[in-house]
């Protein structure tokens, strides 16, 4: 059953309650989830980090390694829209979960990206969900795109969008942690991943049950 209530308010604060909940849960309770009103009421801007500051800085470990650290964004663009009983439905229009292996600034593009959005630009034909590898840096010179060889032509791997499914946030979280190493505070982490995609599954989307493998 997706998110609905009887006022826009009341569906924005249904979803960020629960993910101010996971987030202060499997990333630390100094990590803050904003959800931000502008002059559309029915519209709400969602993103990890204080206003104004679209990343947070998360600690990795790894078995031999020093200590090191990525720098994670995680924002999504919320809506509602009145159904038939009078009520209002939430509904995610875009989202932009990306890592960044430098603390960024303005002109640094992540790592990683994955994407959504509800209504792909005119005249764009890629995959409304989908996966984008950026620029790399080799010992200290100008970043540069990927590029590989396929049949006669060069792919730039930062221009190409890979399709994908819906991402789920706790996805994410999950690569972070078993991939790029990233500390968690929570010993539980899995079983708390995998109870909030259930919720995901059973209480905020159309689906009425997480898929089978």
């Amino acid at each position: 059953m997706p998110i609905r209530g009887r006022t826009p308010k009341e569906c924005f604060d249904q979803f960020g309650t629960h993910v101010r909940e996971l987030v202060s849960a499997v990333l630390g309770p100094e990590h803050h989830v904003t959800i931000s009103q502008g002059a559309d009421p029915l519209q709400r801007d969602m993103q990890l980090g204080p206003r104004g500051v679209d990343y947070v800085q998360l600690a990795t470990h790894g078995a031999g390694e020093p200590d090191g650290a990525v720098y994670f964004s995680l924002a999504q663009d919320l809506s509602v829209f009145k159904i038939e009983d009078g009520r209002y439905q939430l509904k995610t229009r875009q989202y932009w979960y990306k890592v960044f292996d430098v603390q960024p600034d303005l002109d640094d593009e992540p790592l990683f990206r994955w994407e959504y959005q509800s209504e792909v630009p005119i005249g764009k034909q890629w995959c409304r969900h989908h996966f984008q590898i950026g620029k790399i840096s080799d010992d200290g010179k100008p970043r540069r795109a990927i590029m590989l060889k396929l049949g006669n032509a060069q792919i730039d791997l930062n221009r190409v969008h890979t399709p994908t499914g819906f991402m789920l946030m706790e996805y994410v979280f999950r690569f972070l942690f078993t991939e790029l190493k990233v500390v968690t505070p929570a010993a539980d982490w899995e079983a708390r991943l995998v109870e909030s995609e259930g919720a995901f599954f059973s209480k905020f989307s159309a689906k009425t049950a997480t898929p089978t493998p």
